[in-house]
């Protein structure tokens, strides 16, 4: 089982940057829950899932349709979607892209990118349909359903339904390439980016079972009179020989200060008993 608190505790400074809102915690918590189910076990591949979800959805966690800006509150229109792919690809900003897939077939659908990885072409949302039993033929937006969403990136990213590239193909025994695992998705776009969020992602996942260790601030020097109310204050948790050595060393000078008058005690001594 997963420390979720430890793992939060640790996503939430990176990749997240200090902060997560309610939908973020409950994002991951469904996919750490769908990780269980499965009874699955190399972290590898969760971390790559997370990572990737957190690339697609503009760090929603939840699922988005495509274009979704990082500022907004909730998914915006299918139309409005369109628009905004039709002005990126018109300016030369989608090279990876060989035709408009967004663009509204004879039913009126669209087949743009709906889920945590963002789901494209009808064929996509066609298998996606025959594994779940979703009918995501005859309404796409039921792909931003977590409950829909959920399953389809397990099954695409396991069984290389996407792309034909699956998980295993790059993190195994003999492998380990959270770079080309992008190759899962969508070729090469973005593959050192989200290679980084997986590194942040896995760091969280394998230290959940250590606490994180915060090193504490060195303590001012203290003056004499400083050290002595420590002290007194530490009711006497602090041995005499250190409560000595926090008095800075007048400890030693009053041992050699009682020797001196031993000293003097004994020749008296010796003076009396000769007379």
């Amino acid at each position: 089982m997963i420390d979720r608190d430890n793992f939060f505790a640790r996503i939430r400074i990176a990749p997240f940057g200090g902060a997560m809102t309610q939908s973020q915690v409950e994002g991951c918590n469904a996919i750490l829950d769908e990780w269980e189910r499965r009874k699955l076990t190399d972290m590898r591949w969760l971390a790559y899932m997370l990572a990737t979800t957190f690339h697609e959805t503009a760090a929603a966690m939840q699922p988005v349709i495509e274009t979704r800006q990082p500022g907004e509150a909730k998914n915006p229109s299918v139309d409005t979607a369109i628009a905004r792919l039709e002005r990126a690809w018109a300016n030369g900003k989608m090279p990876w892209v060989k035709y408009a897939y967004w663009r509204k077939d004879a039913r009126g659908l669209s087949w743009l990118g709906r889920g945590l990885p963002q789901v494209t072409h009808e064929d996509n949302y066609k298998w996606a349909e025959i594994e779940t039993g979703i009918k995501f033929t005859k309404n796409p937006d039921l792909m931003l359903e977590m409950r829909n969403a959920i399953p389809v990136m397990f099954i695409g990213m396991l069984r290389g339904k996407f792309t034909g590239r699956r998980l295993s193909d790059y993190f195994s025994a003999n492998e380990n390439d959270p770079v080309n695992a992008r190759r899962i998705i969508n070729g090469t776009e973005s593959a050192a980016k989200v290679a980084g969020h997986y590194a942040d992602f896995l760091r969280a996942l394998k230290s959940t079972n250590a606490p994180i260790q915060i090193t504490p601030a060195k303590p001012k020097s203290k003056t004499p009179e400083a050290a002595a109310g420590a002290v007194v204050a530490a009711g006497g948790a602090v041995s005499a020989t250190k409560a000595g050595e926090a008095w800075g060393g007048w400890g030693y000078v009053g041992a050699v200060v009682v020797t001196v008058l031993l000293v003097i005690v004994v020749i008296a001594v010796i003076r009396n008993r000769g007379k």
